[in-house]
């Protein structure tokens, strides 16, 4: 997961000939942290399920495929999140936007967020946002760990025990065995539980080139759940 400190809008001049129309029109593309987030805000149309965050050039949302994600709740940030409803209906055009594959989730402290709601209109206050759901987890951990190591984005999850070296706490079968359980619930029910703070995070350190570790799986009162971070 990517925190955002940093929103900048670029004004720009679209010349609607590059599209076979005639005329121009303003818009502003949006920038987090120097990346460019939102290609056009003035098309964005959100939709509490899931919406096109990469809208053409041209204005027309659909007019290239792809870019969809959610907006979700997760602590106090609000969140993007790949559409992973859509992802596991099967929809071939339900794929994150690029940014999403290199930072992994995007988070925005409650501060950030109203300033990006001023320069988005289209996006909702904080407090009616959903819950990210299990499924929305599930992928999202799909999406961000080493290796595939968890199986391919929108797949049924699969652990794969055979790059695990070692864990930071408790029995690695023991682990495996909790990270099983976590995983084992793909439902789309909301989830404020992933909002809290677990008492305790396992590691996993996974046979990868860089020995890379694996953060997602936390303990709540004793209760394997699966963490985004």
């Amino acid at each position: 997961m990517t925190n955002i400190h940093r929103l900048e809008e670029r004004p720009k001049l679209v010349d609607l000939a590059a599209f076979g129309r005639a005329g121009y029109f303003q818009d502003k593309s949006i920038f987090a942290n120097g990346k460019e987030l939102l290609r056009s805000a003035r098309f964005i149309e959100y939709d509490q399920d899931n919406f096109q965050l990469d809208v053409c050039d041209c204005g027309i949302v659909g007019c290239i495929p792809g870019g969809l994600v959610s907006l979700r709740r997760h602590n106090d940030c609000a969140i993007i999140v790949p559409a992973a409803h859509a992802i596991l209906d099967g929809d071939e055009e339900a794929t994150p936007p690029a940014f999403i594959y290199e930072l992994g989730p995007i988070a925005f402290s409650p501060s950030v967020y109203a300033t990006l709601r001023d320069m988005v209109p289209a996006f909702p206050e904080h407090s009616s946002l959903r819950y990210l759901s299990h499924s929305e987890v599930i992928v999202c951990n799909q999406l961000t760990a080493p290796g595939h190591f968890l199986g391919n984005i929108g797949m049924a999850p699969t652990i794969k025990t055979d790059l695990v070296l070692a864990v930071s706490d408790g029995e690695l079968s023991k682990e495996i065995a909790s990270l099983e359980i976590a995983l084992g619930d793909r439902s789309q029910r909301q989830l404020p539980e992933h909002s809290r703070t677990p008492d305790r995070i396992v590691e996993f350190h996974l046979d990868l080139p860089g020995y890379p570790v694996w953060r997602g799986l936390g303990y709540r009162k004793e209760k394997p759940q699966l963490l985004i971070g």
